[in-house]
């Protein structure tokens, strides 16, 4: 079964804008910067930018997204101005900003022109949504690209051991130790009920079990709306640090579908692979460059687990599906293999 798109919107307010798209609007914006300090500006931009923030998700593409734009003559990406993630919103990385809008309104003049941000850790915090209203009063677009959870943690375990690799005195436990981690934590802070089942428990059962259907080893909290899990997300203080976390995109999207959606500024696709093969040409050529000076093909990096353990695929997956039920409350849409799970992941093992 292929996603299922709904004409109408979600119990959210959510639908999924459709061609044809409204086109850009060029206004003009006075802002301030280096507020409250000696240098403090206020700086008249004949064009506001950013037109299109890519909020997320990280590990899902966005990188490719932006290649894709790079290569269109009509696009102003953060790469072009020398930022691969300028974090507009945050308070530290003025300069690629100012280069942005600058040259957002050097070729601005051409209605065509789109100047975006990208910035995929915005997904983590619920406050932006206003944040973004209140400074961007131009209404720009909200983009998100989600991946499937499970793949996406641990292609972002795999980069944190790739950077570990560069860093001396950096060690990275393994993913599965990663796991246990941060499973305790959802114990601890409400996300999931003390009757879960460890991931080494988990495994042994498989190991002794004859059953074609393995249950679920996760006791969740009953009858927790995306609401409720959007508070428990708030308070819960070092989602920042966990790769498991991430992937609970419902709870996550909430604030955003609730600014965004009624007025379609807010779209959210499923990452299904690259279409464009040059990208992957680009990103190889990339990595034999990084060879010749020496830091070498990632994947022949000693240290890095190759594939993800079957057994842990599957106790991820378990996770994931009561949250992956809620996005497609969220969103209206049921997105093929983010369901159930069973008989054909314990066969494959």
């Amino acid at each position: 079964m292929k996603s299922a798109l709904r004409l109408q919107r979600s119990d959210y307010g959510y639908h999924r804008p459709r061609p044809p798209y409204l086109p850009v609007q060029h206004v003009s914006h006075t802002c301030v910067i280096n507020r409250n300090t000696s240098s403090e500006q206020v700086i008249h931009l004949p064009t506001a930018v950013p037109h299109l923030i890519l909020i997320g998700a990280q590990k899902s593409a966005t990188s490719e997204f932006r290649v894709l734009a790079d290569k269109h003559i009509n696009a102003i990406t953060p790469h072009s101005v020398g930022a691969g993630e300028p974090s507009f919103l945050n308070d530290e990385v003025e300069g690629p900003v100012m280069e942005l809008m600058l040259k957002g309104n050097k070729e601005g003049e051409n209605a065509m022109i789109v100047a975006m941000e990208k910035t995929p850790e915005y997904i983590m915090h619920p406050n932006l949504p206003l944040v973004i209203d209140t400074l961007c009063p131009w209404k720009p677009k909200i983009l998100t690209i989600l991946r499937d959870p499970v793949e996406r943690a641990w292609s972002h375990y795999r980069m944190d051991v790739r950077k570990s690799q560069k860093r001396v005195s950096m060690t990275i436990p393994s993913f599965a130790e990663r796991v246990r981690r941060e499973i305790d934590d959802f114990i601890s802070n409400g996300l999931l009920n003390v009757g879960t089942m460890s991931l080494q428990d988990f495994q042994t059962s498989l190991a002794n079990s004859n059953s074609d259907v393995p249950s679920s080893p996760f006791a969740f909290p009953k009858n927790v709306t995306i609401e409720k899990y959007a508070q428990l997300f708030e308070d819960y203080k070092e989602s920042k640090e966990g790769h498991l976390i991430r992937g609970l995109y419902a709870p996550l999207l909430l604030p955003w579908v609730k600014q965004f959606a009624a007025d379609d500024r807010l779209m959210a696709f499923r990452f299904a692979g690259v279409a464009d093969t040059s990208i992957d040409d680009e990103r190889l050529a990339n990595k034999k460059k990084k060879t010749t000076t020496g830091e070498g093909d990632h994947h022949a990096n000693k240290g890095i687990e190759m594939s993800l353990d079957p057994t842990i695929q599957l106790y991820l997956k378990f996770l994931y599906q009561p949250f992956n039920r809620l996005l497609a409350q969220l969103l209206g849409e049921e997105w093929d293999g983010w369901g159930e799970y069973g008989v054909a992941e314990k066969a494959a093992m």
